[in-house]
């Protein structure tokens, strides 16, 4: 009886529906519109109002199409046309003319209504603004179009894993220092891409489980089998997934290869070093020390003719003390050139070069023609030393071992850097026989020292048709 009462009331009153549902809409937060199919305004609350800065009687009767955003109409006039009687819901993401002047994003759920012949009557749209929403959705992919485009790029070598081993992802430079593609990476995990053998690996996994990351160098395999150290450096985070972990790794082989040319260099330097050292000794014992007793031997002789009344033959005797005396000095201004050229200091490496090849010239049967084509280059102090050892070195081979009669020596300021060069016309050799065999000892110690020195030796030669050395310092090295 009573729901009966209840209808009747409201059949009697249909304008106390009408005013709850506007006292409602009316309060609320969101913009709230009702239209026609055709988008005419039959309603708005004051929301909406407030937001495009209209007045209601401003905008009912009129359309909603010019407070969109024109971009955005085709997309908004898409989606409404999916409205249907089985369909009569449908959420729309826009940006709107605010009367403020800005271009807000909205969302609006927009609902239809139907007659009873299923003719679309009204839509009534509930609208929120998502502006906010929008720049953290934008921030993001920004964020994510960033790491993206690192990960992707970074010239050393990421992966995103588990902490059971498991690989998810691979950049490009993962896979080209593995030797294998991102699926087969993935396919492996760590247990098929690190060496098992691997000093501490159990270790290594137990610290960065305790820490939370472990930075050491590990051996990898590639996929032909191959092992190399790299760099790896591990931490873990939290996702909603779980912890993963970002591992970087970066080959460090050429590192370690240039570490053991570094140390074999230095054990090189070392042992000429003593070579350096017992040659002085034998000079200074065996050369100097026997002219010594001689010069000594010559003035007890003199001594003894002057007290016996021959003064020719004590004569004799000073004028060979002084050719034993002349020679060791010669002898000892040798050891001298050979330790530190004080002709460098005083002349410059030009010059230098120039007096060396004069004096090599009066001494063997050997024309050697030189250019100086610094054009007054400054040289670098510190090259000047290896370059004249590249010099004396390179004559003493073409002495010894060439049987040439020319030789050509040019040292220039070039595109690459400060060049010495020396060719000549003797036998030559082949530069790939091991080093006792083609008389290239003092050959493989000039080429360490120039690279200890930042420079590269060429050797350019053919058995029969003569030889050209050349020692190079880059640009870096010098001026001008």
């Amino acid at each position: 009886m009573s729901d009966a009462k209840t209808r009747e009331r409201n059949a009697a009153h249909p304008c106390i529906k009408e005013e709850l549902y506007r006292s409602v809409v009316e309060d609320q937060t969101e913009v709230i519109v009702r239209f026609r199919a055709d988008g005419t305004f039959l309603f708005v609350n004051e929301a909406y109002c407030r937001l495009f800065g209209r007045r209601a009687d401003e905008l009912i009767g009129k359309k909603w199409q010019p407070l969109a955003f024109a971009e955005d109409l085709p997309h908004i006039e898409a989606q409404l046309a999916t409205l249907s009687p089985s369909n009569p819901v449908v959420v729309i993401e826009n940006r709107s003319h605010a009367a403020s002047g800005e271009l807000p994003w909205m969302q609006f759920v927009n609902r239809a209504f139907y007659d009873a012949q299923g003719n679309l009557t009204e839509i009534q749209a509930v609208g929120r603004d998502i502006t906010e929403r929008k720049r953290v959705e934008e921030e993001l992919r920004a964020s994510e179009a960033r790491f993206r485009a690192i990960f992707e790029n970074s010239p050393v070598g990421v992966l995103f894993t588990a902490p059971n081993g498991r690989v998810y992802s691979a950049n490009p430079a993962a896979c080209e220092i593995l030797g294998r593609t991102e699926e087969e990476i993935c396919r492996l995990g760590r247990h098929g891409l690190v060496d098992p053998q691997t000093p501490n690996l159990a270790g290594l996994l137990a610290e960065r489980l305790r820490t939370g990351k472990v930075h050491a160098q590990l051996t990898y395999v590639r996929a032909d089998g191959s092992r190399f150290p790299a760099d790896t450096a591990s931490v873990v985070f939290d996702t909603p997934e779980g912890p993963r972990t970002c591992t970087i790794i970066q080959d460090v082989s050429e590192r370690e290869a240039a570490a053991e040319r570094i140390r074999n260099f230095s054990r090189r330097l070392l042992a000429i070093r003593e070579e350096e050292k017992q040659r002085v000794s034998a000079v200074l014992h065996h050369d100097l020390g026997s002219m010594s007793v001689g010069v000594g031997a010559r003035l007890q002789a003199a001594e003894e003719d002057l007290l016996s009344g021959q003064p020719e033959r004590a004569n004799a005797a000073l004028r060979e003390c002084r050719r034993l005396f002349d020679e060791s000095v010669q002898r000892l201004k040798s050891v001298a050139m050979d330790l530190r050229p004080a002709d460098l200091d005083v002349l410059g490496l030009p010059a230098a070069l120039r007096q060396h090849f004069a004096q090599v010239s009066r001494a063997v049967a050997l024309r050697i023609r030189y250019d100086d084509a610094t054009h007054g280059a400054v040289i670098d102090p510190e090259l000047e030393t290896p370059l004249f050892r590249v010099a004396q070195e390179c004559l003493n081979n073409v002495i010894k071992h060439a049987e040439a009669k020319r030789v050509r020596v040019r040292l220039a300021m070039g595109k690459r850097g400060m060049e010495l060069a020396i060719t000549d016309d003797g036998k030559g050799f082949d530069p790939g026989l091991p080093a006792g065999h083609s008389g290239g000892m003092g050959l493989r110690a000039l080429r360490e020292m120039l690279q200890g020195q930042g420079g590269e030796l060429f050797i350019d030669s053919t058995p029969g048709q003569g030889t050209r050395i050349r020692a190079v310092f880059p640009q870096s090295r010098t001026s001008t």
